[in-house]
């Protein structure tokens, strides 16, 4: 199955990170919200989540699922899987999360659980075998994609490897290159809800101005810059260049404090 990360959470897609989402295919040629209402696929209590094509019970805890009414968390008298559990983490020793539910599930649906639960678990020393070799064959073949068709296109543009670069300018470039990276690659095209608590609503309401910046603002201002330098006028340094270094000062002004934000906001480039 598909890794999916996002906050506390873990998917039904055996992963990672908050409560998760699938946003339909979104325009990459300008700067969205990828959250509107048409483009969230986000179960209420029952939910129907058509990326998936599979019902889930949207709860918080796996003692909130089996709080839950049978009629609530069964369909037709199969029972329904969480959309999103806590996430258990590496060698935590408390299950609290997708193996706590597992073994909980497989009591209550003795036959159900051992078809849908054991017989694709890792627990299953069959299935474990299978899947180990499976995953290896995976990781080959996407090393090869990527050899062929390389991750993160914007930041390698940045510096080819055959033009020299002062590197005054490609820690600039560089790093707006992978924030755009990101959004389009990640944000556009990913699973985070970023309206899960204050935390991604603040980084997702950062990213996008950071986005509009880089794309928008900053070209309109080098633009100002280039016209200003086409029409010299006067005979003072000032009267000639004063425009021009004025705003040259607001873009290093203004790159500055984006590169710390970079750096400040380092950990939800993880995805």
């Amino acid at each position: 199955m598909k890794t999916i990360r996002t906050n506390t959470f873990e998917t039904n897609s055996s992963s990672t990170h908050s409560v998760t989402i699938k946003t339909k295919g979104t325009s990459k040629d300008k700067v969205v919200d990828p959250l509107v209402k048409d483009n969230v696929l986000y179960p209420s209590r029952l939910g129907y989540n058509s990326y998936v094509m599979k019902r889930y019970v949207t709860v918080k805890s796996v003692e909130e699922y089996f709080a839950l009414p049978r009629q609530e968390r069964e369909y037709m008298g199969w029972y329904l899987k969480p959309f999103a559990l806590p996430w258990e983490g590496f060698g935590q020793q408390q299950e609290q999360g997708w193996r706590a539910w597992s073994k909980r599930i497989r009591q209550e649906y003795p036959v159900q659980g051992f078809v849908r639960e054991w017989l694709f678990d890792k627990d299953n020393p069959v299935y474990s075998f299978f899947v180990v070799r499976k995953m290896k064959l995976e990781f080959t073949w996407s090393a090869i994609k990527l050899f062929c068709n390389p991750a993160l296109k914007r930041w390698r543009a940045s510096a080819p490897r055959h033009k020299w670069r002062d590197i005054s300018t490609l820690v600039v470039d560089s790093n707006f290159a992978l924030v755009l990276d990101f959004w389009y690659d990640e944000v556009l095209d990913g699973w985070i809800n970023w309206e899960a608590n204050e935390q991604h609503k603040e980084f997702h309401t950062w990213i996008k101005k950071a986005v509009y910046y880089i794309e928008q603002e900053r070209p309109a201002l080098e633009k100002q810059i280039e016209v200003s330098y086409a029409n010299l006028k006067g005979t003072t340094y000032e009267e000639r260049y004063g425009t021009i270094d004025k705003i040259q000062k607001d873009i290093d002004s203004r790159d500055t404090i984006l590169l710390k934000d970079i750096i400040d906001n380092r950990k939800f480039f993880w995805t």
